[in-house]
């Protein structure tokens, strides 16, 4: 009987199998959203590996799907220039980024009709996270191990773990593009933009401020006391420029 068993559940994997050279999981929304993000190869990697897993080891799907949406998640709260939160983890940091990317409606201030579908949109995306966190200790194969003779999932919650990830993946990432672009200001150093620096310098009053005899220059002193603060207006500034509302020449 048991070996029936093993054969009825490998026949059903064998059955779901895809096409040699065709993945079984397959993310598309995402990938095209990362393409906008070259850089960021980490998460092409963790993307990559998803689409090579086969449908014989198909609970590999909820640990690296969770991994992947926490490295998205730290890839953007770092852009940012936003700090974890303590032991940062996938429900934590997913949380932090839907407020810091101000993406919905504050539901004490919409429309009274739109409040629900706020609440439930952000409640449904924290409770697919926690989801995924489930799946992982209940049937992920790498970070928790398995008993060796353990049923095999059905590939079907496999793929709409795959499913929502691929979405949700793309819906930060394109949303963070479309609210903060692609510039190199979202890595940006103190100094990396100098003709910024002395905007702000020249905007404030005193400049340089002094404290007990010595001088700080305002820029900064905002760079290191608010950094995410110092990005915003950064990428601002730079739209202002070349919408001609700032003029280059004035800044020489």
């Amino acid at each position: 009987m048991a070996e029936e068993n093993s054969n009825l559940r490998n026949a059903a994997v064998e059955s779901t199998s895809a096409p040699r050279g065709v993945h079984v999981f397959q993310l598309p929304s995402a990938k095209i959203a990362i393409q906008r993000t070259p850089q960021a190869q980490r998460i092409t990697q963790l993307i990559d590996a998803i689409e090579e897993i086969p449908a014989s080891n198909g609970e590999l799907v909820f640990d690296l799907c969770r991994a992947l949406v926490e490295s998205v998640c730290k890839t953007i709260l770092n852009d940012l220039g936003e700090p974890l939160p303590s032991k940062p983890n996938a429900e934590k940091m997913v949380s932090a980024l839907l407020k810091r990317l101000e993406v919905f409606l504050d539901p004490q201030s919409a429309e009274a009709e739109s409040k629900k579908a706020v609440g439930d949109t952000v409640t449904g995306i924290n409770k697919f996270v926690n989801g995924i966190g489930e799946y992982r200790r209940l049937f992920g194969a790498a970070s928790h191990g398995r008993d060796g003779y353990s049923d095999v999932i059905d590939l079907s919650h496999a793929n709409l773990v795959v499913g929502v990830t691929d979405a949700l993946v793309a819906f930060l990432f394109e949303t963070h593009r479309r609210l903060h672009g692609q510039e190199a200001w979202q890595r940006a150093q103190y100094g990396d933009h100098e003709d910024f620096d002395q905007y702000l310098d020249d905007e404030h009053d005193p400049s340089p401020i002094m404290v007990f005899g010595d001088e700080y220059q305002p820029s900064r002193a905002f760079f290191a006391l608010n950094r995410s603060g110092y990005l915003k207006r950064l990428n601002d500034w730079r739209k202002m420029r070349e919408s001609g509302e700032i003029d280059p020449e004035d800044l020489e």
